[in-house]
């Protein structure tokens, strides 16, 4: 390994010291067996269900002493909140198995954009745009033009 190689990898290895990282193995949980830790949300025919109740704390997600809270581990129930959200918004609980097919296209809409493409104007809906005027002195503009 090359001198400058060695310097790059020094200073990434301090620049994530510096950020917090620590410099030990990353932790993997093991693949669990129950099928409700391993689908959280569950699609059936009358809606999507998330499979276990939130508000469970058994550790501080705090910094203090005695606390697991500096290790930077997620914490005990990790995304439930964002699970039941989840199921609660789908509104066909499908969409989470599998995409809807495409309706028919807008020939109409098509053939708008098109012709204004064809005509160099802008193919979007018409906005009414105001001028922007470039700065010439940022500190006249900051102190408001004196």
């Amino acid at each position: 390994m090359s001198f400058g190689t060695t310097a790059k990898l020094a200073l990434a290895g301090l620049a994530l010291a510096l950020g917090g990282c620590k410099s030990v193995a990353t932790m993997h949980d093991p693949y669990p067996h129950d099928y409700r830790l391993r689908h959280p949300i569950v699609v059936g025919p009358q809606g999507a269900y998330v499979a276990s109740q939130c508000g469970q704390w058994p550790e501080d997600l705090g910094v203090a002493p005695g606390n697991t809270g500096a290790l930077n581990r997620p914490h005990w129930n990790h995304g439930c909140a964002t699970q039941h959200n989840l199921a609660a918004i789908v509104a066909n609980p499908n969409d989470l198995l599998h995409p809807r097919a495409e309706g028919p296209s807008d020939a109409a809409r098509r053939q708008t954009v098109l012709g204004r493409y064809r005509r160099g104007e802008s193919p979007g809906p018409h906005t009414v745009h105001t001028p922007i005027q470039p700065l010439t002195d940022i500190k006249s503009a900051v102190r408001g033009g004196g």
